[in-house]
């Protein structure tokens, strides 16, 4: 995958380091290819992430009986319940077929969106909330 930051200006795509850009792209195949642009968001910070995996993982687990302390409960958890219910995108590999969509690779506004809808499957599930981040100390900004 080849990443470039732009900023549009009248309608242009001004490239901030054009030179590396163009010379991925002369080095790609001779294959169809898809430009897809997106607005930048940082990655997750690390408040986000702390929060998910002590707060969001932990009130799920305690719902189904599991020990969050275990790590293959917390990863059980994280990778085959959440990730599955919640993560699926389409496989551009396989037309018609999902995948799971990795937290690492989301930016930082992806993921509060992901841990809201932990939050809205919990309170459908379980009648119940986690308590905001901002409450525990946790940051909410992406970085």
């Amino acid at each position: 995958m080849i990443t470039a930051y732009c900023n549009p200006k009248d309608g242009r795509l001004n490239i901030e380091n054009p030179t590396p850009f163009k010379t991925s792209i002369q080095g790609l195949r001779s294959r169809r290819h898809v430009i897809e642009i997106k607005e930048y968001s940082a990655r997750r910070s690390n408040g986000a992430n702390a929060y998910y995996w002590t707060v969001v993982i932990p009130y799920f687990c305690a719902e189904w009986g599991l020990d969050p302390q275990i790590k293959s409960h917390g990863e059980y958890m994280h990778y085959d319940v959440l990730g599955q219910e919640l993560r699926q995108i389409p496989d551009e590999l396989r037309p018609g077929k999902t995948k799971t969509q990795t937290t690492h690779d989301m930016t930082g506004s992806e993921f509060w969106k992901y841990i809201n809808r932990c939050g809205k499957l919990y309170f459908d599930n379980f009648n119940g909330s986690f308590p905001p981040p901002k409450s525990l100390g946790y940051d909410t900004d992406a970085k």
